[in-house]
């Protein structure tokens, strides 16, 4: 059986940042989505705020005040846009610091990873660390192995297959494959699966 151990360090650290590079573009790309909706909220609510301003002066200063109202108007519009401005740049910024805290994250997993064989990374969700219990390996998002008979389940030996399954396929596509749990018989079955080059094969 393949184990990580077989690799080279060089090769063992670039294995992992590879194996890891799901789960970091998965979390990029959540941030950059909440952090887009709050944007748009955080604009949102500013114009909001400019509209009822400006709709509570029409009422009380009337039709003599129009054109001072539509030079407020055009002087908030402007602020408006200079605030649009200046938190897309600290959005930037933020961003840009997530980034790099991400990047030292991903060093840790990778040093982490390399250490500890009972650290395994949920091949289904790709976020939560896989724990074992009694004789089932287990993950918050629901993905749930048993032991089977002929199949006593250890971290150790999942993490093995996972990486092999990733190596083997690697040998023969670039594309990313993925992980999915199939019901088989009186238990769960892991399947790496392609949609590129059709592979789908067991794999614990």
């Amino acid at each position: 059986m393949f184990s990580t151990n077989d690799l080279l360090a060089d090769d063992r650290l670039e294995f992992f940042r590879r194996c890891l590079e799901p789960i970091r573009n998965k979390i990029r790309q959540e941030f950059f989505n909440q952090l887009a909706l709050r944007r748009n909220q955080a604009i949102n609510d500013r114009r909001n705020d400019h509209t009822a301003s400006y709709v509570s002066a029409s009422s009380q200063m009337g039709s003599q005040n129009e054109c001072v109202e539509s030079s407020c108007d055009h002087v908030s519009v402007s602020n408006d846009m200079d605030t649009d401005d200046l938190s897309s740049v600290q959005s930037c910024d933020f961003y840009g610091e997530q980034l790099n805290y991400e990047n030292a994250m991903l060093e840790a997993n990778v040093s982490y990873y390399e250490n500890h064989d009972s650290y395994v990374i949920c091949p289904i969700c790709l976020l939560c660390q896989l724990q074992q219990q009694n004789d089932s390996i287990v993950c918050e998002c629901g993905f749930k192995i048993h032991s089977l008979q002929n199949r006593p389940v250890s971290l150790s030996a999942l993490k093995n297959c996972i990486f092999s399954s990733l190596i083997l396929h690697e040998g023969q596509c670039l594309a990313q494959p993925e992980f999915v749990s199939v019901a088989y018989g009186d238990g769960i079955q892991l399947y790496l699966k392609c949609s590129f080059c059709g592979v789908n094969v067991p794999v614990y």
